[in-house]
C-alpha cells in the first residue's frame, strides 16, 4: 500500500511539474498566437484591397497606355503588439511617386473618376478638356480617336475602398479575435500534447 502511495505521489509531482512548465511556456505562445492572427487579418485585407484595384485595371482591356500598377500598393497596415491594434490607411498619399502627374492628381483621375490614363491638355491636344491618350514616347502626338484615343473611364474604385475600410473597422476586430482564439487554442493543445502530461493522467 505504501509503495502504491509513493508511485501515486510521484505521478502527482510530475503532473504538477509539467503543469507549471505549461503555464510558464504559454504566455509566449499566447503572444505568438495574437501576432499570427494579426498577420492573417492584415494579409486578408491586403488581398481584398489589391483585388479591388486590380479588378479596376482589368476592366479596361484595350490598352492605349502601359499601366504602372502603382495604385495596387496604395495602402498601409500597422500592427501594434502592445495594444493589439491594427491600423489601416490608404489613399493618394500612399501612391508611389512614379507617374508624371504626381500621386494626388493620378488618384483623382483614376480612383475617383475611373479614367484609365489620359490628359485634358497639352500641345496639339485634339479636344482640350477631354481626357485623351498620348502616343507613347512621342511629344505632342495623340492617339487618333479611331484607334482608341479618347480616354476610357470605368467605375471608380475609391468607393469600394471606402466600403472595405468600413468593413475593416466593423469586422476586422472580430475577425482578429476569432483567429486569435482559434490559434491560441491550437497552440495550447499542442503544448499540452508535447509536454507528455497525458502519460501521467
Amino acid at each position: 500500500m505504501q509503495i502504491v502511495s509513493k508511485r501515486l505521489i510521484g505521478k502527482l509531482h510530475k503532473i504538477v511539474e509539467l503543469g507549471n512548465m505549461i503555464i510558464d511556456a504559454f504566455p509566449e505562445l499566447d503572444s505568438k498566437a495574437y501576432d499570427n492572427a494579426a498577420e492573417k487579418v492584415i494579409n486578408e485585407y491586403k488581398n481584398k484591397y489589391e483585388l479591388i484595384v486590380m479588378n479596376w485595371y482589368g476592366a479596361y482591356t484595350r490598352k492605349s497606355y502601359d499601366p504602372t500598377l502603382s495604385l495596387k500598393d496604395s495602402y498601409s497596415f500597422e500592427y501594434d503588439p502592445e495594444s493589439g491594434s491594427i491600423s489601416f490607411d490608404w489613399g493618394a498619399h500612399l501612391v508611389p511617386e512614379v507617374h508624371r502627374l504626381g500621386s494626388a492628381k493620378l488618384w483623382a483621375l483614376t480612383a475617383e473618376k475611373g479614367y484609365h490614363g489620359g490628359a485634358i491638355s497639352g500641345p496639339n491636344h485634339p479636344h482640350p478638356g477631354t481626357y485623351w491618350y498620348h502616343v507613347p514616347g512621342v511629344k505632342g502626338a495623340w492617339v487618333p480617336e479611331s484607334k482608341g484615343g479618347r480616354a476610357v473611364s470605368t467605375e471608380p474604385f475609391a468607393g469600394r475602398l471606402r466600403g472595405l475600410e468600413r468593413e475593416f473597422n466593423i469586422k476586422g476586430r472580430n475577425t482578429l479575435n476569432q483567429y486569435y482564439n482559434d490559434m491560441s487554442t491550437q497552440y495550447l493543445n499542442e503544448l499540452i500534447q508535447n509536454s507528455g502530461i497525458y502519460n501521467y493522467l
